[in-house]
């Protein structure tokens, strides 16, 4: 085997408790999923795919250490303007939750966006911390054997974490999708636009101190 048994385990089991924990992707998968039904929670789903598979590809190649020679405040200048982008996104959703009253219904919502918006929405919130590369670095080594080749290594790698990504990030589209009607029962589109706005400004606080 490329990976040994053993280490290829607790890497899934490493991957699984990153990807479950709640951070700025896990925050717009919730809102457009619980907002606009889980549709658009799987077109944040693949945005977040590609931008993360870009980032593993810039890691797994070798390119890391040419990102790194860029200045440490142009990492931190992305980081402010997707989090700014995100605080935007948090404000127009609280905001429109008062344009409906508690028991409006779902066809009181206003017009679904584009699967293409929600896609690049999540585009531009992973694309907004250009440092998970080197996170990458750091996470990866931990289950790298320096006896065997490391290429074959982190590409078996990278295709796991790939994989444990989407099942996780599907997790979570699947609890906001089977939390919506009741959530709509509750409190209709101004409870579910409260919520989803409350998500997204905490993911927007999650990136600003998101430092890998």
């Amino acid at each position: 085997m490329i990976v040994e048994l053993t280490t290829l385990i607790m890497f899934i089991l490493a991957s699984f408790a990153l990807i479950l924990t709640p951070g700025p992707i896990v925050s717009l998968l919730l809102s457009e999923t619980l907002t606009y039904g889980a549709r658009q929670g799987l077109a944040v789903l693949l945005g977040a795919f590609v931008t993360g598979s870009l980032f593993l590809a810039v890691y797994v190649f070798g390119l890391a250490p040419l990102m790194m020679k860029l200045p440490h405040w142009a990492f931190d200048l992305v980081r402010y303007i997707g989090a700014v982008f995100l605080l935007f996104l948090s404000a127009s959703m609280i905001r429109t939750s008062f344009k409906y009253g508690s028991s409006a219904s779902e066809e009181e919502l206003t017009a679904v966006p584009s699967f293409k918006a929600a896609f690049i929405k999540a585009f531009i919130a992973v694309l907004a911390n250009p440092k998970a590369v080197v996170f990458f670095a750091a996470f990866f080594s931990q289950f790298i054997d320096a006896t065997r080749p490391v290429q074959p290594q982190l590409i078996t790698l990278s295709t796991v974490f790939i994989c444990v990504g989407l099942i996780g990030d599907s997790c979570w589209i699947f609890f906001a999708h089977k939390a919506r009607p009741w959530l709509y029962k509750k409190g209709g589109t101004r409870l579910i636009n409260r919520i989803s706005g409350t998500a997204l400004g905490l993911g927007a606080i999650l990136l600003l101190f998101l430092n890998p």
